[in-house]
């Protein structure tokens, strides 16, 4: 007599991933820091002793590669994807280093540095494309400020390759990974250029697009690799999110929708498709406290997850 025997299904249990590992650390003050997409290359700026250092090091030692020292204030720095570019904002210029790698601490002279822009090129007011070769900026007033063929300039006075002027003072700037879809929070707006690589902006650097008035001052953007998904947070109240951007035309461009209704937001982000968007938020206080917001499904609307969030203890390896 035949005995017949039903396998019995097993649940394949996950392996657990790894603990995040703490590679290392430099104690040094920071105002701003970029990681390269490929994760193998960081560049830092802050404040020195009566001067200001940009930082640059590789994934696999604290010790920096090369230190590059300014009398004032480095306020912003970007990074390209692959690490080799790097642009770093001062008081009043942008500074430009090509072949950053291969560099050494006695070859840190910036490849060129910019016209003087008339102020501070602040925190979130400066994007690198992927690789390395457009340049975006703000922070300084009025003015978005675009360089092409960055790597292919020398010298000091690097004029911008378009600009436009006429807004409310620029909080913050993003581009596309090709350099090709820019955004920038503008006062109380924001606003779009595509074809920004092209010499149409040249001849007329005017937006493609404006927002509506939003009532609140933007302090952060972001824009999706491809260009065609935007987001903004603004200081008082919500975040804003456009679908389509690369096809809109007009100078009062309604949101595709918000969230975070009544949120003092500090930043934002996206994700490269512009499917998920994340914002983080102040509550004040002393020690200060936040909130983290995820959106996810972005495009297509929204379904908000928050996380709250509070002041951290510096790590003991930091500290020996």
């Amino acid at each position: 007599m035949a005995c017949l025997q039903t396998p019995v299904a097993t649940a394949t249990v996950p392996t657990p991933l790894p603990p995040a590992e703490l590679l290392w650390c430099h104690l040094v003050a920071t105002s701003d820091i970029a990681l390269s997409k490929d994760g193998q290359y960081v560049a830092a700026v802050g404040p020195a002793e009566l001067s200001s250092d940009l930082v640059f090091y590789s994934r696999s030692s604290g010790t920096p590669i090369w230190t590059y020292t300014v009398a004032d204030f480095f306020w912003s720095v970007a990074i390209s994807a692959d690490g080799d570019c790097v642009a770093a904002g001062n008081g009043s210029r942008v500074f430009f280093w090509k072949n950053a790698r291969s560099r050494t601490p006695v070859n840190t002279v910036p490849t060129w540095t910019s016209v003087d822009l008339g102020g501070p090129i602040s925190e979130r007011c400066l994007a690198i494309s992927n690789d390395g070769n457009y340049l975006v900026a703000g922070g300084t007033g009025p003015t978005v400020y675009y360089w092409a063929n960055a790597k292919g300039r020398m010298g000091s006075s690097e004029a911008t390759t378009w600009q436009k002027g006429g807004f409310g003072d620029v909080a913050a700037v993003d581009m596309s990974s090709d350099g090709n879809y820019v955004v920038a929070g503008v006062g109380t707006k924001v606003a779009y250029w595509k074809d920004a690589t092209t010499q149409r902006h040249v001849i007329d650097s005017t937006q493609d697009w404006l927002s509506l008035n939003l009532g609140d001052l933007i302090v952060d953007v972001a824009v999706s690799d491809d260009g065609n998904y935007v987001a903004a947070a603004a200081v008082v109240d919500t975040v804003y999110y456009w679908a389509g951007a690369r096809d809109r035309t007009s100078t009062n461009e309604p949101i595709t929708w918000d969230g975070g209704l009544g949120v003092g937001f500090t930043s934002i982000d996206m994700s490269s498709d512009g499917g998920r968007v994340i914002a983080g938020a102040s509550v004040g206080g002393f020690p200060p406290t936040g909130m983290v917001y995820f959106w996810d499904g972005a495009r297509g609307g929204a379904t908000s997850q928050v996380h709250q969030a509070g002041p951290t203890q510096p790590l003991a390896k930091c500290m020996t």
